[in-house]
């Protein structure tokens, strides 16, 4: 009866680490704020994490056509509690157009979807309210983006200069239910996004928590700091995020040695 509660135990022990592991590694949630404009404009950006990088998926999620350069979303502004110092997470990859969408210039497909040496991040913008922001164009007169705040990444033909961006509205993403065929001069000849990117920067801290620690957004469009921007809102929060490989690695670790220390009890 001894050996048997001993094993017992032993077993208790095992999965309760197993569990904390899971739920320490795991428990980081995620945040969207969405927002709209009574001219149709409609936007999303969801926060979330892998490790120590912030992932941003931000998303134009209007149904209207776009005809006009003000309806393009070229920016995101942020608030995080704390200001961890974040940057582009790799040489490649900051920004990367999502699965399922594309880019285009006029109605023609483009092979890139790596468009980091067209996206910039800054911290310290102190505009708005908000200290944080992506952007695809410069937006003077305010100058929230420069050259040197490029995200980085291969040079993306044929629209793509180096040294030039972020300037004017390439790059920008367009609505879901944009008629490419009906761009307007302004927008035309651009290689635009239809409909969602995908950023990473790397540096936060230990233990953040994107539901708690993103605290604002505000999406912006056009390429002027006095084009419309929209104030985002927060959507109900998802499901927690799903723990690392490593982390299921070790929750079943434990649990193994929890049951090789019960057998060595059951034959001693």
């Amino acid at each position: 009866m001894m050996n048997l509660g001993k094993r017992g135990l032993v077993w208790a022990l095992g999965l309760a680490l197993a569990f904390h592991i899971g739920v320490s590694q795991g428990q980081a949630g995620q945040i969207t704020y969405t927002g709209s404009d009574a001219s149709g404009r409609a936007a999303s950006v969801n926060f979330n994490t892998s490790g120590s990088n912030l992932i941003v998926t931000l998303t134009n999620t209007s149904t209207s056509d776009v005809t006009d350069p003000t309806f393009i979303l070229t920016g995101v502004l942020f608030n995080i509690t704390g200001n961890p110092v974040l940057s582009a997470a790799a040489a490649t990859g900051n920004a990367v157009i999502a699965a399922g969408s594309s880019g285009y210039i006029d109605t023609a497909a483009q092979p890139s979807t790596d468009i980091g040496s067209e996206w910039a991040y800054k911290s310290g913008l102190n505009f708005q309210g908000q200290a944080m922001g992506l952007g695809a164009s410069g937006f003077s007169p305010a100058n929230l983006f420069g050259s040197g705040n490029i995200l980085g990444g291969p040079a993306v033909v044929p629209e793509g200069t180096a040294g030039t961006a972020p300037d004017g509205l390439g790059f920008g993403i367009t609505s879901a239910g944009d008629n490419l065929s009906t761009s307007n001069g302004g927008i035309s000849g651009r290689f635009i996004v239809k409909n969602s990117v995908v950023f990473t920067l790397k540096g936060l801290p230990a233990g953040f928590d994107p539901a708690t620690s993103v605290t604002s957004a505000r999406f912006l469009y056009g390429t002027a700091s006095d084009d419309p921007q929209v104030p985002g809102t927060v959507t109900p929060p998802g499901p927690p995020a799903v723990p690392e490989p490593s982390t299921i690695a070790g929750a079943g670790l434990a649990a193994l040695v929890g049951l090789l220390y019960a057998r060595k009890r059951r034959r001693a």
